[in-house]
């Protein structure tokens, strides 16, 4: 599953608990298609706009749900955890029968992709 349709699936089939939700949506940044990851927790914690206790709470409660599998102190560096996004809970709570990369793209994702266009052109200073 590519990134863009994990942020998609999360962000309208994820967790009921908002603030879980946006932790898992803000985890999805950092993962590759398979859904491997290995931000810090002072990294994650700053892009959720959260406390680190607050975070672990959220991360320990999205495993407890099964939405995702945290191994712990087993980063590249051995400093830090690595996540798993749980990708075959996220296309079975879409109810899908196809995977989620033959979904055509609603309206209003449209209109977000075409924002996004428009604010990578080149930024001129004013002097």
């Amino acid at each position: 599953m590519k990134t863009w349709e994990q942020s998609r699936a999360v962000r309208d089939f994820g967790p009921d608990n908002p603030m879980q939700n946006h932790v898992l949506s803000k985890l999805t940044t950092y993962t590759d298609e398979t859904g491997y990851c290995y931000p810090s927790i002072e990294t994650l914690a700053r892009a959720c706009r959260l406390c680190e206790r607050h975070l672990r709470r959220n991360l320990t409660k999205l495993e407890d749900d099964g939405w995702l599998i945290v191994n712990r102190k087993a980063a590249v560096d051995h400093k830090g955890n690595t996540y798993n996004l749980v990708l075959g809970k996220l296309v079975e709570v879409t109810g899908l029968p196809e995977p989620l990369s033959h979904r055509t793209p609603r309206a209003a994702d449209n209109k977000v992709t075409g924002h996004l266009r428009q604010s990578h052109r080149p930024f001129r200073a004013l002097l």
